[in-house]
């Protein structure tokens, strides 16, 4: 399983544009500031925080594991004891 997901990290990571590619290799590999990459790439560093919050979003939707069913969750604030709690 972590190898499927290493290899979905890869192939994101390969599939990207230059300069997002950059991004993220400079971030994740090198330990730089976006302010650092701004200034490496010569890109706005807004630009650069930008497109790290959405590449991490396109990859949390990536790796993320298959949700798993939901129950409900009851929130009974009448001020009763909770069955929990008796």
């Amino acid at each position: 399983m972590a190898d499927s997901k290493a290899k979905q990290v890869r192939n994101f990571v390969q599939a990207l544009g230059r300069d997002d590619r950059y991004i993220v290799m400079l971030y994740y590999a090198d330990g730089l500031t976006p302010m650092e990459i701004s200034r490496v790439l010569d890109l706005p560093s807004g630009r650069v925080r930008t497109r790290l919050e959405e590449l991490r979003t396109q990859l949390s939707g990536l790796t993320r594991p298959a949700a798993a069913p939901t129950t409900a969750i009851r929130t009974d604030h009448s001020g009763g004891s909770h069955p929990a709690y008796a």
